[in-house]
Order: structure tokens, then C-alpha cells, then sequence
């Protein structure tokens, strides 16, 4: 609420990071990205011997914060402290941690 009152313009920067991301993340064996409709873009786990909560402490300790959305389901959300180069650089260190 606060993009739509505030930084309108911003919104569709964070949309095409979204898309950029789950992108990036097509290469990563690990994840399959849904495609993202808005800033929010939901992966889920493909492998069975991970879950939700395992990735994201995984994920955090790398340096990269999602949150679980379900047993086999990831978040990450794109906004304004986030720009290509974040979105590449947290792309890459996904799939680096989940090797």
C-alpha cells in the first residue's frame, strides 16, 4: 500500500525484477519459479530431501532472505532496496547454496 501511495512509478521496475528473478532461476535445478504476476514471485522445491524451512535458514546464512509460504514453498518479493544487480546477484547465490 505504501508503493501505491508513494512511489507508483517505482512498481513496475519491481514487477520486471520479479520476472528478471524467477528468470535467473529457471537455471537453478532446486527451484521451479512460478511466473510472477506482481513483485512477489513464488518457487517451489523440486528436490524431496528439502523443505521450506531448511532452505530459508540455507538461504539467509548465504545471504539472501525469503520466507517459507508452505512445507515445499518459497517467497521473495522485489522492491525498492532491490534493483538488477541485487536481483542477479541473489539469483546466483540461490543457486550456488542449493547445489
Amino acid at each position: 500500500l505504501w508503493a501505491l501511495d508513494h512511489n507508483l512509478v517505482r512498481i513496475a521496475q519491481d514487477h520486471e525484477n520479479a520476472r528478471a528473478l524467477a528468470d535467473r532461476l529457471a537455471h537453478c535445478p532446486a527451484l521451479r519459479a512460478l511466473p510472477p504476476e506482481t513483485n512477489i514471485v513464488m518457487l517451489d522445491l523440486t528436490r524431496e530431501r528439502d523443505t521450506a524451512t531448511e532452505v530459508v535458514a540455507a538461504l539467509a546464512r548465504a545471504g539472501v532472505l525469503v520466507v517459507p509460504f508452505g512445507a515445499r514453498r518459497l517467497r521473495a518479493v522485489t522492491h525498492l532496496d532491490v534493483g538488477p544487480d541485487e536481483v542477479a546477484r541473489a539469483a546466483d547465490i540461490m543457486t550456488a547454496a542449493l547445489r
